[in-house]
């Protein structure tokens, strides 16, 4: 099961120099400026992570820079009971995070950042990654740089509805402090786990036994707008 990635996509100082001339005391301003200009594009980076199997964060492993498709497998049965009611699910091995930067300049508060998936492809009878696939988005920040890092959850969708995240909402205040974020998305195949942090949406599906043999893929469109 294989996915590809497709992007669409004064301040002024002053300096005053004193200095003695014949015992006059004279003045002289040096003008000074920077001018930041807005961004003209985004980057994507990938972070392809492994969960061990567990839901601990903290024993996640990480691959930056992650060059690949966005391959799931293989996939794990999982298997439990809920309310006297056996139950198995096929979940993924690994999930990835995609962390949007700038470039050409500083964060457009009006501009918004939107991934979703496109061009499905599955065996008949099956919704496919359309509704097995779920995109997590939230606004990462450094609360102390660069040791202590803080999330803001914006919502989870299926892949054939897609999620955005607003630049606006990448500055986040809290005690007194304002902090500057960037926009993350974490592509991953549905659990429906009831303890998840964030909920799958209530139309998501997770891939099971009873799913029919084939292929799996879609693209994961990003669109800068």
């Amino acid at each position: 099961m294989k996915i590809k990635i497709i992007i669409l996509s004064m301040i002024f100082l002053t300096t005053i120099g004193l200095f003695t001339s014949y015992g006059l005391a004279q003045t002289k301003t040096i003008h000074s400026s920077l001018t930041l200009p807005l961004a003209s594009g985004i980057t994507v980076s990938v972070s392809r992570v492994d969960p061990q199997g567990t839901r601990e964060p903290s024993d996640d492993i990480w691959s930056a820079d992650w060059m690949g498709d966005l391959d799931f497998g293989p996939l794990q049965t999982v298997s439990g009971v809920i309310g006297g009611k056996k139950w198995v699910a096929l979940l993924g091995k690994y999930y990835y995070a995609l962390d949007i930067g700038l470039s050409g300049g500083v964060a457009d508060y009006t501009k918004t950042v939107n991934v979703k998936g496109t061009n499905f492809i599955h065996p008949a009878g099956s919704n496919g990654l359309k509704k097995k696939g779920v995109i997590t988005a939230v606004v990462e920040y450094f609360i102390n740089f660069p040791d202590q890092e803080g999330a803001k959850i914006i919502g989870k969708e299926t892949f054939d509805d897609g999620i955005s995240i607003s630049f606006a909402d990448t500055v986040i205040t809290g005690g007194g402090k304002t902090y500057a974020g960037w926009p993350r998305f974490y592509i991953g195949l549905a659990t429906k786990d009831p303890e998840a942090t964030v909920p799958d949406p209530v139309d998501a599906e997770v891939f099971t036994p009873a799913d029919p043999a084939g292929d799996y893929a879609c693209d994961i469109l990003v669109t800068y707008f």
